[in-house]
């Protein structure tokens, strides 16, 4: 078993915030770094934003990931930009370009997610990947050694 795969079932996490409640930004901040620094791979750190800069909908990803690059360290590579998003034609490459060129690195990933009506505006930070698509029945390739989805409309 890697040390990937050991450490995430041992100290699994899920966090869910309401971003509009006062303090909440700051919260999801503060666990996001402690899960960061407790990562055997906080060495490297590789954001994947999946979503498309098409749709209002589900451009959280794309949106996160450009605000990230432009604000990133050098210890932080971002795939999914509003300018090059990371969608369900090219996740497969590019999962497999960040396995290759990242190998070891702590994989992020970010997305946008649809639930109750109650539920629009949460955020939800949690170990293991996300599965984007799952929300409209597609079948795609999981992402990330932790997650962050943003409920942006009603479904799934």
């Amino acid at each position: 078993m890697s040390i990937k795969l050991s450490f995430f079932k041992e100290k699994s996490f899920h966090h869910h915030y309401y971003i509009e409640q006062q303090d909440r930004s700051d919260q999801l901040a503060e666990h996001v770094y402690e899960q960061l620094q407790r990562s055997p791979q906080k060495n490297h750190i590789v954001f994947i934003c999946i979503g498309t800069d098409r749709s209002t909908g589900d451009a959280f990803g794309p949106l996160v990931g450009t605000i990230i690059h432009e604000n990133s360290s050098k210890r932080m590579t971002v795939y999914g930009t509003l300018q090059n998003p990371v969608h369900a034609l090219n996740l497969e490459e590019t999962l497999k370009e960040i396995k290759l060129l990242h190998h070891g690195a702590l994989v992020i990933a970010i997305d946008a997610s649809m639930g109750r009506s109650d539920s629009v505006g949460r955020v939800i930070f949690a170990s293991g990947p996300v599965r984007p698509g799952s929300a409209v029945k597609k079948v795609l390739p999981t992402a990330g050694d932790m997650h962050i989805t943003g409920t942006v409309n009603v479904g799934g």
